[in-house]
C-alpha cells in the first residue's frame, strides 16, 4: 500500500510515503533475466569462442566491473563489441550473476573464476572461490581444485 498526504498551501510540500508491500526478489529477478535474453535494447554484445553471440547491457556490466566500465568509456559508441575466449554458457552464467541470480556457480566455479579474473568481476571471483572451498573433494575434483588453487596462489584452496 502506498499512500501520500498533500497540502492545499503551493507554499508547503508534505508528503509521506508508506510502503507495506514489497516486490518479491523472484520478480526483480525474472525482470533482470527476460532483460538478459534478449535481444532488444542491447548495448553490448559478447561474441565467444564457440562462435556465438551473448547480447546485454552496459548498465549493468558498469556497475559490477571497472575493466568493462573502462572499456565503455574508452568505446562509448554501441553496440560495444567483446571478443571473449570463454563458451556461451559460461558467458551466459557470468552475465546472469552480474544480473543477480546465484545459483548458477556450482560445478563452473573454475571457468567462472577465470572469467572474473578477466574482467574484474570481484564479486563472481569471490562466490567461485568460496565455493570451491566448501566443495567436497572427490577424485573426479581434487586435480582441478589443486591446480586452480596453485595457479592462481589461493592459499585456502591448497
Amino acid at each position: 500500500m502506498l499512500s501520500v498526504e498533500y497540502s492545499d498551501d503551493p507554499g508547503e510540500i508534505k508528503a509521506e510515503t508508506k510502503i507495506t508491500e514489497y516486490r518479491p526478489l523472484e520478480s526483480v529477478t525474472s525482470i533482470l533475466d527476460q532483460a538478459l535474453t534478449t535481444k532488444e535494447l542491447a548495448d553490448v554484445i559478447f561474441r565467444t569462442n564457440d562462435s556465438q553471440k551473448v547480447y546485454t547491457n552496459r548498465c549493468i556490466l558498469y556497475s559490477q566491473s571497472d575493466i568493462l566500465k573502462a572499456l565503455f568509456h574508452e568505446k562509448p559508441e554501441t553496440p560495444t563489441e567483446i571478443e571473449v575466449n570463454f563458451s556461451k554458457n559460461i558467458v551466459l552464467r557470468a552475465l546472469k550473476f552480474c544480473y543477480g541470480k546465484n545459483d548458477i556457480i556450482e560445478n563452473f566455479e573454475s571457468e567462472l573464476k577465470n572469467f572474473a579474473d578477466k574482467y574484474g568481476i570481484k564479486e563472481l571471483k569471490a562466490i567461485c572461490l568460496k565455493s570451491l572451498e566448501l566443495r567436497i573433494l572427490t577424485c573426479e575434483n581434487i586435480c582441478d581444485i589443486v591446480s586452480l588453487a596453485f595457479i592462481h596462489e589461493h592459499d585456502i584452496l591448497k
